[in-house]
């Protein structure tokens, strides 16, 4: 689960799962951001849930079958999610 950098008070899975860019910590106030290895599982979770999407184009499944493996996915990655969520006091990664 993740932990505020600044007071050390570890998130409870509902404050991670809601988490929103530069969400305050419900223990301290300050602002914290995903860091970003967190920010790249984020986009291969995403690419996971898309996934089954694209399995009845290479394979004969029917659609209750990629319906079910859709589903499943996004399940898993919702309840993994929290627990790889890594914060950071400053917003990394934004320049251009």
């Amino acid at each position: 689960m993740p932990k505020c950098q600044t007071c050390g008070e570890t998130w409870n899975w509902k404050e991670s799962y809601f988490y929103e860019h530069g969400k305050p910590c419900p223990y301290c106030g300050t602002k914290q951001y995903a860091d970003r290895q967190s920010r790249n599982m984020q986009m291969m979770l995403l690419l996971l849930i898309t996934l089954p999407v694209l399995l009845p184009a290479f394979l004969d499944l029917s659609l209750p079958v990629t319906f079910s493996a859709l589903l499943g996915a996004f399940l898993l990655c919702s309840a993994v999610y929290p627990f790889l969520l890594r914060l950071s006091n400053k917003e990394e990664g934004t320049e251009r």
